[in-house]
């Protein structure tokens, strides 16, 4: 499946978050974020979110059957977007 129109949405919303808000504000975050937590700091369901974080290039990893992003990896992939 391709997810080019997905990703160009969240390549806008990236975007639209890098210039309303500042990396430090991005410090208050869990040191591991989940799928809800990335859910609601892009503001896309949850479904949407599993989907970004599939997306190769996305900063996420597997513990267990958990998938996870840590914060840090999160902040510098943001920054190179």
């Amino acid at each position: 499946r391709s997810y080019y129109f997905e990703r160009k949405s969240y390549e806008r919303r990236m975007n639209m978050y890098r210039n309303n808000q500042s990396v430090a504000e991005l410090k208050h975050l869990p040191l591991m974020l989940n799928s809800v937590d990335i859910a609601n700091l892009f503001n896309v369901s949850r479904t949407n979110a599993y989907c970004l974080m599939h997306t190769e290039g996305f900063p996420s990893i597997n513990i267990g059957r958990r998938l996870v992003v840590y914060r840090e990896a999160l902040i510098t992939w943001i920054e190179s977007h």
